[in-house]
């Protein structure tokens, strides 16, 4: 009996195929205009001006498995929709990093706080001591904007 009620629905699925009219158009707000957009390293968008890129700030919480972003989207004729972090830390091998896909909505010349939980903890920082100066923060881990989606951008 069960089987039965699993299959009626099934053929009524099934019988729909095809249904729409030939010639008739999907509605302007089902289609996306979404592009994979060529990031190279430093933020830019491949063959665009050099003075626009997407870059940004991250750091970790006190647990180190949150990273934090202010990410800045300084792409003028672009508004992204994801960007993808790759996260690296020492030793610096094949194995050492992962890559993240953020789900963001970031206009033109703004910015956006996002955070990523790593599924891991990050190295913590060492602090040198230079003496009589400020001590110096070295980092044993960094992260790079790597690639993007976008839409191109509403005038």
């Amino acid at each position: 009996m069960v089987r039965r009620g699993l299959l009626l629905p099934l053929i009524v699925s099934f019988a729909c195929v095809g249904c729409q009219k030939p010639g008739a158009s999907t509605p302007r707000s089902e289609v996306s205009d979404e592009q994979v957009l060529p990031i190279t390293f430093g933020g830019f968008l491949k063959n665009g001006p050099e003075n626009e890129t997407l870059d940004g700030v991250c750091g970790t919480d006190d647990s180190r498995n949150l990273l934090t972003c202010d990410i800045h989207n300084g792409l003028s004729g672009w508004t992204i929709t994801e960007v993808t972090l790759a996260v690296t830390w020492a030793p610096y091998g094949d194995g050492d990093k992962r890559y993240f896909r953020v789900p963001v909505t970031i206009q033109p010349e703004q910015s956006e706080h996002v955070a990523v939980r790593l599924g891991l903890q990050l190295p913590p920082d060492d602090v040198l001591n230079l003496g009589s100066r400020k001590g110096q923060t070295l980092q044993h881990w960094g992260w790079q904007t790597i690639g993007a989606k976008g839409r191109p951008a509403k005038p």
